[in-house]
């Protein structure tokens, strides 16, 4: 009788206390790991913290502003890459110029090796249709990127022969102005 009603109540006890166990031990584990949260540990840690709505509120509508300006400034460099189609020689110099710095820029934010600054990084919690719209950005920032290598490939497949003893590391060289 009595032994059979505190049963309950103690394993409940027990399972608190080896649940208030594990998530102080991942707490522990977290802090001392700096990669990336799986979505089980980012609920885990929301389930103990202390949030408050309002807070939460403000967290979506910082992330959601920070995919729109993503997505806002890789729309616009895909459109300033796009308007360097022209055969013209002046612009085929910038041609080459903006596949040089996108590279640049692109081999610091987007290291396989640090997740933590990939352009889409950090949207977590965004809505799915302005998330879309940084997906779709960065797609067609890449293909702009795209069709002015194949033009500037075109170009180079197009033009008379190189004289002898010249490469095309020398003219990217003397195109992008450096070579160091």
């Amino acid at each position: 009788g009595e032994a059979t009603s505190w049963t309950p109540l103690v394993q409940e006890a027990v399972a608190t206390h080896k649940l208030k166990s594990i998530m102080a031990w991942r707490r522990k584990l977290r802090s001392e790991s700096k990669k990336r949260q799986s979505p089980t540990e980012l609920v885990l840690g929301f389930a103990q913290s202390s949030a408050r709505v309002d807070d939460l509120e403000t967290w979506l509508r910082v992330t959601k502003h920070r995919a729109v300006s993503r997505a806002s400034g890789l729309e616009l460099m895909a459109q300033n890459v796009s308007h360097l189609r022209s055969t013209d020689p002046a612009t085929a110099m910038s041609r080459c110029r903006m596949i040089d710095r996108a590279t640049r820029v692109l081999r610091r934010i987007e290291s396989p090796f640090d997740s933590s600054r990939h352009v889409l990084a950090d949207l977590d919690g965004c809505d799915s249709s302005t998330l879309g719209r940084a997906v779709e950005a960065r797609r067609a920032y890449f293909l702009a990127l795209v069709d002015i290598l194949r033009a500037g490939v075109d170009d180079l497949l197009s033009s008379p022969p190189l004289p002898s003893g010249e490469s095309l590391t020398g003219v990217w060289e003397v195109t992008v102005g450096g070579g160091g």
